[in-house]
């Protein structure tokens, strides 16, 4: 399932690349736990989970049931990761 999930993310980040906070949290988590061997690591996780939570930082909801969440748990991670 593993290819399948990230062409999904890939599709979501093609769809809105600069505005899609929580697409970017789930692609830095991908990228954090693929190894290095595979384009992957600590370093190029951390550089997606800060896109993400700029991206928080200005991301407006289109409506009141849009989603509008993620922001927290960006801030979690990135308090982890940093250690």
């Amino acid at each position: 399932m593993g290819p399948k999930a990230g062409a999904l993310l890939q599709q979501a980040l093609t769809q809105q690349p600069a505005n899609n906070p929580r697409a970017l949290t789930q692609f830095a988590q991908t990228k954090y736990y693929t190894p290095t061997a595979f384009g992957g690591g600590k370093e190029p996780g951390l550089e997606y989970l800060r896109k993400a939570i700029a991206s928080y930082e200005t991301f407006k909801p289109a409506g009141e049931l849009d989603p509008n969440w993620g922001k927290e748990y960006a801030a979690q991670l990135l308090t982890q990761w940093s250690k």
